[in-house]
């Protein structure tokens, strides 16, 4: 590969995700390839879990809301926390008083486009900063389910992605 130039880039509507179009240039006859990739916000893993110890995620299972097991900085990086749900649930959350205090959109990076693999740090990386300080908790409310939705995501998924919506909440303590 002799260059690569950005062609174009935006932010992303949750204002930390940006959203690149690449051209390659791999000989000197001027072949190349235009690409699309996504980029993610990053935090160190000081931030990361200075972030977790704040804000935990919970999960529904028919209408009940569950904290889950505590993850070290490996799973919350690398595993999806929604894959081993059932085994990975702790104690009910209380959601009678629980606040919303945003809906926003999140991108997940994938192995396999057929496999929805949320992680942790992928959702804290990209919490809204405006709510950052007074959230304790998150639940994903949306996420691609089916071919359809894969689809209806294209642009997203050909750059590496799957786009899901996270309610950031304030509950009781």
């Amino acid at each position: 590969m002799l260059e690569t130039k950005i062609l174009d880039e935006k932010v992303l509507d949750n204002k930390k995700v940006i959203f690149q179009t690449i051209k390659k240039i791999y000989n000197d006859k001027g072949d190349f390839l235009i690409r699309q990739k996504i980029i993610l916000p990053y935090l160190t893993d000081d931030e990361l879990l200075a972030r977790y110890r704040r804000i935990k995620p919970i999960v529904s299972i028919d209408e009940i809301y569950y904290y889950l097991k505590r993850y070290n900085v490996d799973m919350m990086r690398n595993h999806s926390y929604l894959w081993d749900v059932q085994k990975d649930i702790r104690e009910q959350v209380d959601m009678s008083d629980a606040q919303t205090l945003a809906e926003f959109p999140c991108y997940h990076t994938y192995g396999f486009v057929g496999y929805f693999k949320p992680s942790i740090a992928e959702i804290l990386q990209q919490f809204p900063d405006d709510v950052l300080d007074e959230a304790n908790a998150f639940y994903m409310i949306s996420s691609p389910e089916n071919e359809y939705d894969l689809n209806m995501q294209s642009a997203i998924v050909n750059a590496g992605c799957h786009q899901s919506v996270v309610k950031a909440l304030k509950l009781k303590k």
